[in-house]
Order: C-alpha cells, then sequence, then structure tokens
C-alpha cells in the first residue's frame, strides 16, 4: 500500500514514513544514532547537544545525502552578526571559521577547513566520546563553555594522528540577543584537551 496524496496527506505521509522505517530496519539499514536530519539550533539545546549533534553529524558526513554532516556543522557555527540579524536571517550566509579566528566563512570555504587537518580526522570517525564536562568560562559571563571529547578516526586515513584517539575541544558561545537568542553555537575547535586545565 503506497500513498499518493490528496486529502488527509498528513497522516499518509506519517504512515508512509513509518512504513519506510520498518523496511529499512527490515534490511538490516543501519540509521545513524540520534535524529539528524533538520536538526537546527534552539534555545532548548544546551552546549553538550550542541556538541553531540555535530559529532554525530560529521561520524555520518554523507547520511542523508553528501556532506549532510559538514552542513549541520555549518547550522551549529556561529553565525557572523548573530545578535543583530532580524527574524528570517537566521540562515547567515557565513558563518565562525573553526580555527577560533574572527574569520567569517562560506559554506563552501568552511567544508574546505573541515576536510583539512586537523578537522578531517572528524569525518566519518569510527567512534568518539565526551571527555570532559562542560565547563562554563568565567570571562564569558555563563554564555561561554568549552567541552573535551576524544575521537578515533576512521581507518586508513594515513597521516599524523589517525589510527589512535584525537582529542578536541569545542569552544562554544550563547547569543544573547536576536531571533537566535539563548542559541548555543560553536565559535572554535581546538585539538588538544583545553576542558580539563
Amino acid at each position: 500500500h503506497f500513498f499518493t496524496g490528496g486529502e488527509g496527506a498528513a497522516e499518509g505521509g506519517e504512515e508512509l514514513a513509518a512504513q519506510f522505517e520498518r523496511y529499512l530496519e527490515g534490511a538490516g539499514v543501519q540509521r545513524p544514532p540520534g535524529l539528524l536530519r533538520d536538526l537546527r539550533p534552539s534555545p532548548l539545546l544546551p552546549p553538550s547537544a550542541v556538541v553531540e549533534a555535530q559529532l554525530n553529524a560529521l561520524q555520518h558526513n554523507d547520511w542523508p545525502v553528501d556532506d549532510a554532516g559538514i552542513g549541520t556543522c555549518f547550522k551549529f557555527s556561529l553565525p557572523e552578526n548573530a545578535g543583530q540579524l532580524l527574524p528570517g536571517e537566521e540562515s547567515a550566509a557565513h558563518r565562525r571559521d573553526w580555527r577560533a579566528r574572527e574569520k567569517w566563512e562560506g559554506l563552501e570555504d568552511f567544508s574546505r577547513i573541515i576536510r583539512t587537518t586537523p578537522y578531517r580526522l572528524l569525518l566519518n570517525c569510527e567512534f568518539w566520546k565526551v571527555t570532559s564536562s562542560v565547563k562554563f568560562l568565567k570571562a564569558g559571563g555563563g554564555n561561554r563553555a568549552a567541552q573535551a571529547v576524544s575521537v578515533m578516526p576512521q581507518r586508513p586515513a594515513g597521516g599524523p594522528g589517525e589510527g589512535r584517539p584525537c582529542t578536541f575541544t569545542f569552544l562554544l558561545e550563547r547569543i544573547g540577543s536576536g531571533p537566535l537568542r539563548d542559541c548555543w553555537f560553536t565559535v572554535g575547535v581546538r585539538l588538544g584537551d583545553y576542558a580539563n586545565v
């Protein structure tokens, strides 16, 4: 039984989605953890959930489409002029460079950066785990945080650090005004553990 649209489209769409889920499950297709599709910043997401969303997305970078994981990370990276955005401008074209510089990149350049050392170690990693609780930084008045994670890179990749766990620290900032108020965004990712110092 397939749904063709028309009256009751919402109910039929939900039934079709449920049938598809059952089909995938029966076929043994493994789905990435969590709900990765259409995940976006929200004031309801704490800093740890932002880190988790980005790492899960990068671990399954090409699900459901090529570079979807990088796209999710782009959405969760600090938008340029985030506090001054007007409603409807939330999908700013430029995001903060993960190298924690005051530099703003479009999706194409952001994607290129994620494919360079050390960030490429996060792409399609074997697994990752949190190695610190979220540390709220005093200098940020509770609006800046850091969390360290350990990542086992995908094998074989053939560069420094591959084949053994690497530690990264995600640096996050909460927006204080505008339509993204109280949303947490990544402002930098550093190789090493800076959250447990």
